[in-house]
């Protein structure tokens, strides 16, 4: 079964322990503290984007884009925000540039690949759930890929438009709206606690 929060529970205004070790000039200092990263967030970048991207592979190479990229950007992290906060807006910027890569190189039907996408879910070993949650991800699987993102980290994730918004760099009525529209079309798939 798919983890439901991408970020770790933690206070919203902590930095990780892990985290000034990671530009720390000791390599053996670095090495640890980058373990500590990969051991906080490899799995919830990972359920992240197959979410999002809703394949194995898909997400696998994203994620592996993600860690890279903190990897090579972390000396530029300058805490004005979370760690949560910047790491899901380099994750936010991957899946769209995936999503973008695989709309430019599909020749198939909107149809078609929604269609690809369900049947991925069905026949992933890696997908495990019961009717009611295959319903769900099969509703936020022919989302829009905006209103995707907006559903996946208002629903799963709870974070505030607010916070949408510092990651996605949409505005908070933008955001609202394309969660409201998200929500009525899973709502005529799905039927969602309120």
């Amino acid at each position: 079964m798919m983890s439901k929060k991408i970020i770790p529970d933690h206070n919203a205004f902590e930095q990780p322990d892990w985290l000034d070790g990671m530009t720390d000039s000791n390599p053996h200092i670095r090495s640890q503290s980058f373990e500590g990263f990969m051991n906080a967030w490899q799995k919830p970048i990972y359920f992240y984007m197959r979410r999002l991207l809703m394949n194995h592979q898909d997400a696998d190479d994203a994620s592996q884009e993600v860690i890279i990229q903190v990897f090579k950007s972390i000396d530029s992290f300058q805490k004005k925000s979370t760690f949560s906060t910047w790491l899901i807006t380099i994750a936010y910027r991957k899946a769209m540039d995936a999503m973008r890569k695989r709309k430019t190189h599909a020749w198939t039907s909107l149809d078609a690949t929604n269609q690809a996408a369900l049947s991925h879910l069905n026949e992933d070993a890696l997908f495990d759930a019961d009717e009611a949650e295959r319903r769900l991800h099969s509703a936020i699987a022919n989302l829009p890929p905006r209103q995707r993102q907006v559903f996946i980290l208002r629903y799963f994730d709870e974070l505030s438009f607010r916070e949408i918004a510092a990651i996605s760099g949409k505005t908070e009525g933008a955001l609202k709206a394309s969660f409201h529209h998200a929500v009525k079309k899973v709502r005529a798939t799905v039927v969602l606690p309120r």
